[in-house]
């Protein structure tokens, strides 16, 4: 994708130039939105197996699990499941884990 942004453009007269900062800019900015859907999709697709496994898993217990009750005075880190509850409010998806069971709309939710 990089190189995409710093490939030549052809002219009308059969020459090549360099892109401009303005056009490098535009591809940048499409590039991180694809990206960032990418990524979205991809989280919540780990959160859909994460749910449909047994609850016995380890990787089920510490999604489950709350913050941990400390002395901390600092405000606290930001959680995975936190930026997950956060695309699932953006994208308006209520009852996630039960959509999360059914594989069908689980899929249709992540794409």
């Amino acid at each position: 994708m990089i190189q995409l942004g710093l490939s030549p453009v052809p002219e009308k007269d059969d020459a090549w130039r360099i892109r401009r900062n303005n056009e490098v800019n535009e591809l940048n900015v499409v590039t991180f939105i694809i990206l960032y859907d990418i990524c979205i999709s991809q989280r919540l697709s780990c959160l859909g197996y994460v749910q449909r496994q047994v609850d016995a898993k380890t990787t089920k217990k510490i999604l489950q699990r709350s913050r941990l009750k400390g002395a901390k005075k600092e405000r606290p880190r930001t959680r995975w499941m936190d930026d997950v509850k956060d695309d699932l409010q953006t994208m308006n998806i209520r009852q996630w884990r039960r959509k999360a069971q059914e594989r069908s709309e689980e899929k249709d939710i992540a794409r």
